[in-house]
């Protein structure tokens, strides 16, 4: 298992489709929106060990991660792009990494975070859909 991979390779799929949903949805934005900045955390290490400065990086990533998301989410009501049901989207706060051993219970959270983060784009995506076809 290649953690940093698994970080790098997951956000940058996340990012990737907010970038189309926010190609999108823009022509049903009200207000002009920036699109969240959509770079992973560079990683300082030039080493391939498991330390502190990728500890560190991976908790800096994952607060990144759930700050892009509820900028999105925040976009997104702002300009009522939402569930015609329950209203506004709550934002979301993912699990922080703070584990000092990748095992399971580490990987299981970790990929609950990308769990949630896709599912959000899945709904969000569908709401736009939903004013696509007004």
């Amino acid at each position: 298992m290649d953690l940093i991979a698994t970080y790098q390779s997951n956000i940058q799929n996340i990012y990737n489709r907010i970038k189309d949903l926010y190609s999108k949805a823009s022509p049903y934005f009200d207000q002009d929106v920036q699109l969240p900045d959509l770079q992973v955390v560079k990683l300082n290490n030039p080493t391939d060990l498991l330390n502190r400065a990728i500890y560190q990086w991976t908790i800096s990533c994952i607060r990144q991660l759930q700050m892009v998301m509820n900028n999105v989410i925040r976009d997104f009501n702002d300009n009522d792009i939402i569930d015609e049901d329950i209203g506004d989207t709550p934002e979301l706060k993912l699990w922080l990494p703070e584990r000092l051993v990748v095992d399971d219970i580490y990987m299981l959270g970790l990929t609950n975070n990308f769990d949630k983060c896709n599912e959000l784009l899945d709904k969000l995506n569908s709401y736009t859909q939903e004013y696509m076809n007004y």
